[in-house]
């Protein structure tokens, strides 16, 4: 996963973002502060939300999904929260759609019984 502009990204995404920047040529040293000037490298399992992240170039992700007639960038291996996966409990039970079952899948949540 790449943070890049206040925004996540998935590798391939990340890297193709590198290499607009850059190029093959060499790039700057990664400092984990200035994001905003390039993407950063961060590995997936140190992350954590209270929602499910989805790569920052939306449709037009290298790995979009596309659910609920529409795609969307791909899920980012971000672990979550007590209150992500609660999140994603109610969001499904509210309004289920493609989208919210892919999460269910993605973070192996089992949706709440009636």
């Amino acid at each position: 996963m790449y943070v890049y502009q206040a925004d996540l990204y998935c590798d391939k995404c990340g890297e193709r973002i590198a290499y607009a920047k850059y190029g093959d040529g060499e790039r700057p040293g990664e400092d984990p502060i200035d994001s905003d000037r390039w993407p950063v490298h961060e590995p997936d399992e140190q992350s954590e939300s209270d929602h499910p992240d989805h790569c920052g170039m939306g449709g037009s992700c290298l790995d979009a999904l596309e659910v609920d007639g529409r795609k969307v960038g791909c899920l980012l291996g971000t672990r979550l929260t007590g209150d992500g996966i609660e999140y994603v409990r109610v969001k499904h039970e509210w309004s289920p759609s493609e989208l919210t079952a892919e999460w269910l899948d993605h973070f192996g949540i089992e949706a709440e019984e009636e």
